[in-house]
């Protein structure tokens, strides 16, 4: 089997071996944590857990484009621009992480009065369990930069490996606390330990995806108008390429044909001489499977015309006779089989 294939099937493989353990430990999990939380503070948990889905818009498409660019520069063998995309990304993750858990610690408060709907003898509680799930919501997203190298080199088998196992152990020992007697802020605070496990073996990762590569966050001007550029615009790359290609009106798109904001129009007008030549091409082959199916029955035809007293037309046959009306063996209706392969010859031509 060859290196891609067995590439493939072993990140299928672990992906939905790590899926599925992950969904059994969760279910498995709910009814201790119902019975030594109560049902108010774990529906508090419940609706904090439910803020990744929100946090995770916060990478804005930044890790995307680095995977993307990360790996253009690995096929290319430019390891270069892999270590600049990857700091570059770092560095971005950096700042928008250190903006939202700002934005959390500031607007605790008012998350707990309107989204947690937490009572106020439980209203510091909540705060705080909110403070530490920003913590731990800072490492996921680092990690999450920290992973891109490891995905541009489709080691994704790695990625699913590492981060369904921080979340099995981040319900291990949220267990752990609960068995000791332990409360809804202990629970959180012990999500930064998986966390922290997960990023010393994503950078290790990333070091073995690119030997030698520096950990260290870095803006990348060039690197950042680029990542910009895919953001709002997608690839116009590909679309310039599909445009340019001396086959396009054949309309053979790519995985990876991406229409860019700004080129509907330019695209709108190549589908529409598309659809143009495809109109044509039918008709054409329409009347050619006609001319093939109206030649046999052609001179069977002329010959019971030619036979009747009259002829076809009320009048006497005359080989050699034309006419405008198309009786007496005139060409313009149906001439026998010369003019069936004459109709035919005219449509290839045309």
């Amino acid at each position: 089997m060859p290196s891609l294939a067995r590439r493939t099937v072993s990140n299928a493989g672990w992906a939905g071996t790590c899926r599925v353990l992950t969904g059994v430990v969760s279910l498995a999990t709910v009814p201790v944590f119902i019975g030594r939380l109560g049902a108010a503070s774990y529906g508090i948990y419940v609706l904090i857990q439910s803020l990744l889905g929100v946090t995770g818009l916060f990478n804005l498409g930044f890790g995307e484009a680095a995977i993307k660019y990360t790996a253009e520069a690995d096929g290319r063998g430019d390891t270069a621009s892999m270590a600049r995309y990857f700091r570059n990304v770092l560095a971005v993750s950096l700042v928008v992480t250190a903006a939202v858990f700002g934005l959390v610690v500031l607007c605790a408060g008012i998350l707990a009065d309107t989204l947690l709907r937490a009572s106020p003898d439980q209203r510091e509680v909540a705060v705080a369990s909110l403070f530490w799930f920003g913590l731990a919501w800072v490492g996921r997203n680092i990690n999450g930069a920290l992973a891109t190298l490891p995905a541009a080199r489709q080691r994704y088998d790695q990625i699913v490996l590492i981060r369904e196992g921080a979340v099995v152990l981040e319900r291990v020992l949220a267990l752990a606390v609960l068995g000791f007697g332990g409360g809804l802020v202990d629970v959180f605070q012990v999500q930064i330990v998986p966390q922290i496990v997960a990023g010393i073996l994503f950078a290790a990762a990333a070091r073995r995806a690119l030997p030698g590569v520096s950990l260290v966050p870095r803006f990348d001007a060039a690197c950042l108008a680029r990542s910009f550029r895919f953001i709002l615009r997608g690839d116009p790359g590909n679309h310039e390429r599909y445009l340019g290609h001396p086959d396009r009106t054949r309309f053979r798109p790519g995985p990876d044909l991406q229409l860019p904001a700004g080129s509907a129009r330019g695209g709108a007008r190549e589908l529409r001489v598309h659809d143009r030549q495809l109109v044509a091409r039918s008709d054409r082959n329409a009347r050619l499977r006609t001319a093939r199916l109206v030649r046999p029955a052609v001179p069977a035809v002329m010959a019971r015309r030619r036979s009747r007293p009259g002829g076809a037309c009320g009048t006497s046959y005359e080989p050699g006779r034309t006419d405008s009306s198309g009786c007496g063996g005139s060409p313009g209706v149906l001439p026998g089989r010369n003019g069936a392969d004459g109709m035919e010859r005219q449509d290839r031509a045309g």
